[in-house]
């Protein structure tokens, strides 16, 4: 993963700028933002230059003002995991992996202890060492690599501070290669040629498959028929073409024979790989598959933007390299909104976010959709001014109040929304959308609710909630999708005073602001419509989306919290369970029971405590809910269903999901295995396991994912495979059986096993 970078004389990069891609440790998620020619695209063209030069060859891009080449360069900041670095040496660098790592510790631990104020004057470089000292992750090595303009490795201008000298040894050389090498740079430029880039030969495309096309060539050329390799095989048999004639030749008196006048006498692998690849690859492309085949350059610019990020997203979701290896890839696309319509804008970067949060890997792009300021979970937002000076936010702060700078680009990004989410209502009519306050009442309602029928759009406050919904009340006040029903609902929290501003005037049957309320003595969960409607008449009590939730699990989240922070705080309280809601303070029912003096105040420094880590609660909950049986009759889900006007089964999350962090016990035959469910479509395959052997039915995706962890597997005196390390596999669980199984079992036989499997579980 790249941290930031240091630019100097690179396209509009006149002088050093240090630029920071992460804020948020917790999302490797960057969006550039900034108006045209401020340096957008030229931050992922200068990376390109600094990690994929080795391949590309690619030219520096001189800076048009700059009178002289000297000092330009390119510096990345980079964390890689320990454990991977000495994988990779172990598996690229055998001989010379001690002397590597000992680099790799050194350089680390002058990063980390270089003060920003010592030892450097530059102020770019200042805040590269600060940017440096601020990363927590101890699990992992800070490196650093760069390339000069000719391409040159290098480190300047940190070569005398991290490596006391003028000159690198040749360990120093291939530490700067290694750091670089480890990354797999994939670049999508906003002119892109799909029908370039999505052929299946091109270097991009191969890094993101679950084979390289080369190696599984390779693979094949090498393999044996007998004793011999294929390519053996081939050299033996033109070798005895050759002597046959040679011989003929001779037999007739004549002083000639073939031969060659180099030292290469047979064929080499290489020989054959570039003209099979080529031969078997270059006419198969692209095509979009409806009720016919349609190639991909004969669809609109909008329709060949989105087969690029579908296809890119598609086969980095299931790529089934090491798992340890994840944090390599680096994502970068520059302006993937280009030719989209506003329709598809939102789950495209939607999609592109949660690629980075779901899987691991870095996804950086460069926008002008302001809309994406809002929208987004997490990650970190890289904003570049008119004078090409850039600053990184975190998105969860976005809109905190000592964030002025940012006044114009937020009210650009509401308008921004407004449009996708119109377009978005108008493209998917049977659809529902939630505007909310922010990204914690997003990831509380994802628990809830089924995503492929609700979409859930947090706009930064509750400001930003009305003002999205006098908007879409314009917008839309001519559309009827739903009948009389509302098919946008905009809400925010009750706050403990009135304020008049939250009712509005308007008429649309399609949206509706309303806010949370606790009803009848705290056992009803109610959403109040707030337009058209004058002050009173309904209920009027603080209630906001931490106290709308299932009491037993918030319960239990806080009380964590709690004991961590302050475990004082419990003095004289017990923690009650609510049939409905989970409010800390409030006039009515509690979650807390005050048993004595203390119970009041340490009450109220509960809710302190859960305001100042609203963030992390709302993550906790989501975990703690994820391995709890799924209900079809939340109050929290009724209140939103009657909100809509539809039946509650139209949005509830469906009971069908694998609990997670459970780790089930199969069995079968001669053979023992645990698989750990992590996700839907993720699973670990535990230490310790006994599975079979691959038979030839298991298919070839399975089969490959077999070949590139087969260091992971140690044969048994009973013909077993025992798994020597947790294997991390992007599958979901009855593929991972079948992949522990060893062939492609049935899907009943598979679901007899998941069940027993889970029965035993449930046992235990």
């Amino acid at each position: 993963m790249i941290l930031g970078c240091l630019i100097d004389g690179y396209k509009s990069f006149k002088k050093l700028q240090y630029i920071s891609f992460i804020k948020d440790e917790e999302e490797a998620y960057t969006a550039i933002l900034g108006k045209n020619g401020v340096g957008k695209s030229a931050i992922l063209e200068a990376l390109n230059f600094l990690l994929n030069y080795q391949v590309t060859k690619i030219s520096w891009n001189m800076n048009k003002d700059r009178k002289s080449s000297k000092n330009a360069y390119v510096v990345g900041l980079f964390a890689i995991k320990k454990s991977n670095v000495e994988k990779y040496l172990a598996e690229k660098y055998p001989v010379q992996k001690q002397e590597i790592l000992t680099i790799f510790q050194e350089v680390d631990q002058r990063i980390r202890s270089s003060k920003a104020n010592k030892g450097f004057t530059n102020d770019e470089v200042i805040r590269f060492t600060r940017d440096a000292n601020n990363y927590n992750d101890v699990d992992s090595f800070l490196c650093v690599s760069g390339r000069v303009f000719t391409g040159e490795t290098g480190v300047s201008p940190l070569k005398t501070r991290l490596f006391d000298q003028d000159k690198f040894s040749d360990i120093q050389k291939i530490y700067f290669e290694v750091v670089l090498d480890y990354h797999e740079y994939i670049y999508i430029p906003a002119e892109e040629v799909p029908e370039e880039l999505l052929n299946l030969t091109e270097l991009d495309i191969q890094k993101v498959l679950n084979v390289k096309v080369y190696d599984e060539v390779k693979r094949i050329l090498n393999s044996k028929i007998g004793s011999n390799a294929v390519i053996d095989q081939v050299n033996i048999q033109l070798s005895n073409y050759l002597k046959t004639i040679n011989q003929s030749l001779e037999s007739n008196g004549n002083t000639y024979q073939f031969d060659t006048s180099s030292r290469k006498k047979k064929l080499y692998t290489q020989d054959f790989v570039d003209r099979i690849i080529a031969s078997y690859f270059s006419p198969r492309k692209l095509f979009k598959v409806k009720k016919a085949k349609i190639p991909i350059e004969q669809l609109s610019s909008g329709e060949q933007k989105q087969a690029i990020i579908n296809v890119f997203c598609a086969l980095l979701d299931n790529q089934q390299v090491d798992q340890g290896y994840k944090d390599a890839i680096i994502f970068a696309l520059d302006e993937p909104e280009i030719s989209q319509d506003y329709s598809n804008v939102f789950p495209q970067f939607e999609r592109l976010e949660g690629l980075a949060r779901n899987s691991s890997f870095q996804v950086m792009l460069t926008t002008h959709w302001y809309g994406i300021l809002p929208a987004a979970y997490g990650g970190t937002l890289l904003l570049i001014d008119d004078k090409g000076e850039s600053r990184s936010h975190e998105f969860y702060d976005i809109y905190s109040s000592h964030m002025e700078d940012l006044t114009e680009m937020k009210f650009k990004s509401v308008y921004d929304l407004v449009t996708s989410t119109v377009a978005f209502v108008r493209a998917y009519p049977k659809k529902r959308v939630i505007i909310c306050e922010g990204p914690t009442d997003r990831l509380y309602l994802e628990n809830y609710l089924n995503l492929n029928e609700v979409k859930i759009i947090p706009v930064g406050g509750r400001k930003n909630v009305i003002l999205t919904a006098q908007l879409l009340i314009v917008a839309l006040n001519s559309v009827n999708l739903t009948g009389s029903v509302p098919h946008v609902l905009c809400v925010i929290d009750t706050d403990q005073e009135l304020n008049p501003d939250i009712f509005l005037d308007g008429k649309s049957s399609e949206v509706s602001l309303c806010r949370w309320q606790l009803v009848n003595n705290s056992e009803k969960i109610k959403l109040i419509s707030l337009i058209n409607i004058k002050e009173g008449g309904e209920k009027y009590s603080r209630t906001v989306i931490e106290d709308v939730l299932d009491s037993k699990i918030f319960g239990s989240v806080v009380e964590e919290l709690v004991n961590e922070k302050n475990p004082e705080y419990m003095e004289d309280l017990k923690l009650n369970v609510l049939n409905v809601g989970s409010q800390v303070v409030g006039t009515e029912k509690t979650l807390f029971n005050i048993t004595g003096s203390k119970g009041q105040s340490n009450q109220a420094n509960i809710e302190k405590l859960i305001n100042d880590n609203k963030g992390r609660l709302a993550h906790m909950y989501s975990k703690r809910f994820e391995s709890q049986k799924l209900s079809d009759s939340y109050p929290i889900v009724v209140a939103l269903s009657d909100a809509f006007g539809c039946d509650k089964k139209n949005i509830i999350k469906k009971a069908t999901r694998i609990p997670v962090n459970r780790v089930l016990p199969f069995s079968s035959e001669s053979v023992l295995y645990n698989i750990e469910t992590i996700s839907k479509n993720q699973n670990i395959l535990k230490k310790g396991s006994l599975i079979k052997k691959r038979k030839n039915s298991l298919n070839q995706t399975l089969s490959g994912l077999r070949d590139s962890v087969s260091s992971k597997f140690e044969e048994t005196d009973k013909g077993t495979l025992k798994v020597l390390e947790d294997i991390r596999l992007n599958l979901p669980l009855n593929e991972t059986v079948r992949f522990s199984e060893g062939y492609m079992i049935r899907e009943k036989s598979v679901d007899k096993l998941i069940q027993v499997a889970r029965q035993k579980d449930s046992l235990d």
